[in-house]
């Protein structure tokens, strides 16, 4: 079958839905059962894989006539096709046949090797639409433009992250199970872990400490702060959460969601008070129960603006500078280093994308506005069940 026809029948199959509980279901006690596990971890590569591949690639060809010929969007194109002729490739070679230990080493490598190909595609998409909007500045006012954009970036972002996650998961777990093979994959156990990998189940931390991985965010953020606005200190982020709070989750997702709110908070912090008085970014547990623990971040940051309430859950919106946007987006977007561009705001893909990240391990992401005051984020993260 040839390349074009392989392509239209992954195409054309249906999509296997997945989240985090549906992954940990599939997976849980897999370590002790390795039969399953490689069962379930050649599925993976030789048919959910490629099926979301294949309709990550017929997606990017549905994108709005306006992006045709877009440089960002063929790459990742590229990206994607490349991954999916590797995949179909192992397939057909191990169709047929039992696999070896050697085998699901290759598959492994397989796995990681396209992980890393595909690491830079939320960045490089971005980046690729706001360029091409930023060359017809009345596009921000065509509002079925807009809202075509914006339903292909929520079901793109959000297979994407069902991708990454099922396939590290998968890579992990293989790792996991050869570890007298090969050498655990540091890169992929987040927030530099020293853990053997007995606390994990793939991707996901069984007992993740929340106090630690908010505690990580924070300082990563103030960081970025302190760089960005060439301030002494940051505002200071206290987090009121004991240490024995431990829940089964992926710690990088949780760091992600946290780094992108408390940007979003010393931002506000920083260009509403004076250096001398900086209020805290106050952390705790709004609520918790058996099945879910909800956190609050609160900010005195002024609140969020009535007339851009409606978009903060849209893709590419953003109140801060951005070289991405009219009318300095012609000359910065290609000027500017790659490593100061967005540094602590600027695509407008946090909130959206760190939504996406809740909802898909089964929680969610919400924001209460106190107009003047500050804003109030909860994150809902749900307890799942990772004893094997």
């Amino acid at each position: 079958m040839s390349y074009t026809d392989l392509l239209r029948k992954y195409a054309a199959a249906e999509l296997p839905k997945v989240s985090l509980a549906e992954l940990i279901s599939r997976t849980k006690g897999s370590l002790k059962d390795a039969p399953r596990l490689y069962s379930g971890s050649k599925w993976h590569a030789t048919y959910e894989l490629p099926v979301r591949l294949a309709h990550r690639i017929d997606d990017l060809d549905k994108l709005p006539t306006k992006f045709e010929g877009c440089e960002n969007v063929a790459r990742i194109r590229a990206w994607y096709r490349k991954s999916f002729a590797e995949l179909c490739g192992f397939a057909e070679s191990h169709a047929d046949k039992e696999m070896s230990p050697n085998d699901w080493l290759q598959l492994g490598g397989v796995l990681s090797k396209i992980d890393k190909r595909h690491k830079p595609v939320t960045e490089t998409l971005a980046e690729g639409l706001h360029r091409r909007l930023a060359q017809d500045p009345g596009s921000q006012h065509d509002t079925k433009l807009q809202d075509d954009l914006q339903s292909f970036l929520e079901v793109f972002h959000l297979s994407r992250i069902s991708m990454r996650t099922t396939s590290t998961h998968y890579l992990n777990l293989l790792t996991q199970l050869h570890r007298d093979q090969t050498q655990l994959d540091a890169r992929l156990l987040p927030l530099g872990s020293n853990d053997d990998g007995q606390n994990f189940l793939g991707i996901v931390e069984r007992r993740m400490s929340v106090r630690a991985i908010l505690q990580k965010a924070a300082h990563d953020a103030r960081s970025v702060c302190v760089d960005y606005y060439g301030i002494f200190d940051a505002p200071r982020v206290q987090i009121d959460i004991a240490d024995d709070v431990r829940i089964p989750y992926i710690p990088g997702y949780l760091w992600h969601v946290a780094f992108e709110i408390f940007k979003n908070s010393l931002r506000a912090i920083v260009e509403l008070h004076e250096e001398d008085n900086y209020p805290c970014v106050q952390v705790s547990i709004e609520s918790e129960s058996p099945e879910q623990l909800t956190l609050k971040v609160s900010d005195a940051g002024g609140g969020i603006p009535q007339d851009a309430l409606d978009n903060v859950w849209r893709y590419m919106y953003t109140t801060a500078f951005s070289p991405y946007s009219p009318p300095d987006a012609q000359d910065a977007a290609y000027e500017a280093p790659s490593g100061d561009r967005a540094i602590m705001a600027g695509f407008g893909y946090g909130l959206p994308i760190s939504r996406l990240y809740t909802q898909f391990c089964g929680g969610d992401l919400s924001l209460h506005n106190r107009t003047g005051e500050g804003v109030d984020c909860l994150i809902r993260l749900p307890r799942h069940n990772c004893d094997d």
